[in-house]
């Protein structure tokens, strides 16, 4: 794909001169290119099928490679605000041990999902090839198979609390020598 520029805004701010209680946000923005998987997948059963009264072999398309020219990298947002306050325990300094409270969120503008696709009957003639049947009644001609599409004008969005406690070096190092 083309090249982009994917910026990423930090900011923190010390409430104290000791630098124990913190705040700080972010701001990103970037994409997420199709896996090969979900460009190159494709997956054929071959079968006999009933065609003018004849039995003929043919081949059940059941997913098939997705159309280059419609294909696109997901968009991606995220937004993450944190507090965080940090203490020393033993004796040690301050910044050995911290607790954190995150919030974020990160918004997906055009998720790629699996879709029900018409097959291109140039590329796919009949009888000899035959898309999967929909059993939710979504596409009820055997010359639809699935592929992955962008969902055009659909954001998914993900939403997270976390609280983190984080205790390092908090041991001696007792210095095991092993030969």
């Amino acid at each position: 794909w083309e090249h982009s520029v994917n910026p990423r805004v930090t900011a923190m701010y010390y409430f104290n001169n000791s630098r124990t209680f913190l705040a700080r946000a972010s701001f990103g923005k970037s994409y997420k290119v199709p896996s090969p998987a979900q460009i190159y997948y494709c997956t054929a059963v071959s079968l006999q099928k009933e065609y003018n009264g004849l039995s003929v072999p043919c081949i059940s398309v059941h997913h098939m490679p997705s159309d280059m020219d419609e294909i696109h990298p997901e968009e991606i947002t995220s937004y993450e605000a944190g507090l965080a306050y940090h203490f020393g325990i033993g004796g040690s300094n301050a910044s050995n041990c911290y607790v954190e409270l995150v919030a974020d969120n990160n918004i997906v503008k055009d998720p790629l999902v699996r879709s029900w696709v018409k097959m291109d009957d140039n590329v796919y003639p009949k009888p000899y090839y035959m898309g999967r049947y929909d059993f939710f009644k979504k596409a009820n001609s055997d010359n639809y198979t699935r592929a992955y599409t962008n969902e055009k004008d659909a954001n998914t969005e993900l939403y997270s609390l976390q609280a983190n406690l984080v205790l390092r070096d908090i041991f001696e190092p007792i210095g095991l020598c092993v030969s």
